[in-house]
């Protein structure tokens, strides 16, 4: 649970994207549709009286500018050469920004955000390939550097070694044989990488060749089902803890095509 917790912070420190990068040319299937709403459920469950949705519009270059969620907090995205800058703004509070540093392959190379974590800056690293292959994070508060990395097979990532502020853990991901939509965003999912699977993820090198069904952190295994369109847009997938079975995670998805 610890460690649930800690991606759930980073997950807050986390966030936006934009549209394809050359870097990521032939690793995800592509259509014409942007992802315009997602809604999470958990049947059975309080959290179902009360669905949450999150609403994406686009700038005329086809990238994030905005997210809202509900009323519970909204994103905004300004995008430059070198940097994307994101502001936070949780419901009668100021913003709170986030700077993403890009290289000339409009990669992720930096993050931070002096309001919400002061003195810390992560650094991303890119194999030849332009895959993620290392996280760093440096503290200046605590003087101390962590590293994080991936390891790959077949175009997807199977494990990930984290090693943060928050502690570590190892995750482990399984997959199938159905593409990866350029744009399918996964909110709300804690098991899946930030890096591949939130709106940021087309900055982030080479994204997953294949759909993530099965994910384990901290020895607890999730299983995802998916369903998708006649265009090859994700509009539904489920999300089942293992061995417990805790109540599935719905969630709905709903595009715009040209």
């Amino acid at each position: 649970m610890k460690r649930f917790a800690s991606v759930l912070l980073l997950l807050a420190f986390t966030i936006i994207s934009s549209c394809v990068q050359d870097n990521k040319k032939g690793q995800q299937a592509k259509n014409n549709c942007q992802l315009s709403e997602v809604t999470f459920s958990k049947p059975g469950t309080k959290y179902a009286a009360g669905k949450v949705k999150a609403h994406f519009t686009y700038d005329v270059q086809g990238r994030i500018s905005k997210v809202s969620v509900d009323s519970t907090y909204v994103l905004n995205y300004t995008y430059s050469l070198a940097r994307i800058t994101e502001e936070k703004t949780y419901l009668g509070n100021a913003p709170i920004q986030t700077f993403y540093e890009l290289d000339n392959k409009q990669r992720i190379i930096s993050r931070t955000s002096p309001k919400y974590a002061p003195g810390v800056t992560m650094s991303y690293v890119y194999d030849s390939e332009g895959y993620l292959v290392q996280t760093k994070m440096t503290s200046t508060r605590h003087k101390e550097v962590y590293t994080s990395r991936f390891i790959y097979k077949n175009g997807n990532v199977t494990r990930i070694i984290r090693d943060d502020l928050f502690g570590y853990a190892e995750l482990f991901f399984g997959y199938g044989t159905t593409l990866c939509p350029d744009n399918f965003i996964a909110m709300e999912v804690v098991n899946f990488p930030e890096e591949f699977t939130q709106p940021l993820k087309n900055y982030f090198g080479k994204g997953l060749k294949n759909l993530i069904v099965k994910a384990t952190i901290s020895g607890i295994t999730s299983a995802y089902i998916y369903y998708k369109d006649a265009q090859g847009n994700v509009i539904q997938f489920t999300d089942s803890t293992l061995p417990e079975q805790a109540p599935t995670v719905l969630s709905d998805l709903k595009y715009n095509c040209n």
